[in-house]
């Protein structure tokens, strides 16, 4: 049987890719990736920028009534997993790799909050 490549560059390909593979697990579990296909809201307090909008939403009032999902995401399944991609790419790009900025709401929670507040359950 002939290989169109050699052995070692099949064994220095399968150790890259385990490296790499590897590398994205410890990263996924360190920044506790799997929080982030929840509702709670203690997930968007992972990040240390959210913490005083976190700390904010505890002592309100509407915290018995809303949680961060249901203003700053869709509801619909894909679009919500969709909003939950670009999000933490944009936001896991910004906190590696640019200077700090004025983060501002993105399209869904802008969209979703206004809609909402027209929507009898916060009148």
């Amino acid at each position: 049987m002939v290989f169109p490549f050699s052995r070692k560059a099949l064994v220095a390909s399968a150790v890259g890719l385990g490296v790499l593979l590897g590398l994205g697990l410890f990263t996924f579990i360190y920044a506790e990736g799997f929080s982030y296909f929840t509702t709670d809201p203690k997930a968007c307090a992972n990040c240390h920028i959210m913490n005083s909008e976190y700390d904010s939403w505890v002592k309100s009032s509407h915290h018995i009534a809303a949680t961060c999902v249901d203003c700053h995401l869709p509801h619909a399944l894909v679009p919500k997993l969709v909003a939950k991609g670009v999000n933490g790419y944009h936001h896991s790009k910004g906190f590696t790799s640019t200077p700090r900025k004025s983060w501002r709401a993105s399209w869904p929670s802008r969209s979703i909050c206004r809609g909402r507040r027209n929507s009898r359950r916060w009148r």
